[in-house]
């Protein structure tokens, strides 16, 4: 897996190669392979990384210091290559680690040996999919966004700030603490710069009552957008309706 440039940690393939040459249909997917003459799979693997964080990061009620997932990498028989990744994050995600590898290896023998797969949609056929369409994947990035992402609580996220130099932008997560919380801490950064622009990240930690008491006590022109607000995507949408954000 080093060719790939990924970092595993424990430097283990999940998945054993597998090679024969099929034709390549997905079934069952939102997106089917569409080409004249169908593809043929010439060789499937599947790598699994461990990247470990700078530093604790909070989701609902974990905590995490790693980020744990996987990599299809399909050859086809034009020698052109397609990639997926599939990385289910826990207390977040439907399915667990163990359960995306298990449909990983299901849904790659299936292709080999079928042609199509029957898994359920989830992170595993996400990354099958992409795999097989061969959607645009790089290694290495070179990031465009140097928006800084400010962590931990209060005093510290004003510490980091100020330590920046006050930039005019900054990524926050809000929806793990209460929302007074929340606001308190927007509120203090207004103060300190008031041209600053907000990039927030909820998790889907609120309802759409609970966005709504959190947008009305904030500045809404200083948020440049809500990552996942609300429960779920009905409500995150009816939120923006009636907020503009």
């Amino acid at each position: 897996g080093s060719e790939m440039c990924i970092r595993d940690r424990k430097a283990k393939k999940a998945a054993t190669l597998l090679t024969k040459n099929e034709p390549l249909i997905l079934k069952n997917s939102v997106v089917i392979h569409k080409t004249a003459k169908p593809a043929l799979i010439k060789t499937a693997q599947l790598y699994r990384y461990c990247i470990p964080f700078s530093e604790p990061m909070c989701f609902g009620d974990n905590t995490i210091t790693e980020r744990e997932g996987f990599i299809v990498a399909l050859v086809f028989d034009d020698d052109s290559m397609g990639y997926g990744e599939a990385a289910p994050l826990k207390g977040f995600s439907r399915e667990s680690l163990f359960e995306c590898e298990q449909q990983l290896h299901c849904g790659l023998k299936q292709l080999v040996d079928k042609g199509f797969t029957t898994i359920s949609p989830s992170a595993a056929l996400f990354a099958l999919d992409c795999a097989i369409n061969k959607t645009p994947f790089q290694f290495k990035t070179t990031s465009t966004d140097n928006t800084p992402l400010l962590l931990g609580d209060t005093s510290t996220i004003i510490k980091k700030y100020q330590a920046l130099n006050c930039p005019n932008k900054v990524k926050l997560k809000v929806g793990r603490n209460s929302i007074a919380e929340d606001i308190k801490r927007i509120n203090a950064l207004l103060n300190i710069n008031n041209t600053l622009t907000l990039q927030l990240d909820a998790n889907r930690a609120w309802s759409v009552e609970e966005a709504m008491k959190f947008s009305i006590s904030t500045d809404k022109h200083a948020i440049n957008y809500i990552e996942e607000p609300c429960h779920s995507l009905s409500e995150s949408l009816q939120f923006s309706q009636i907020t503009g954000i």
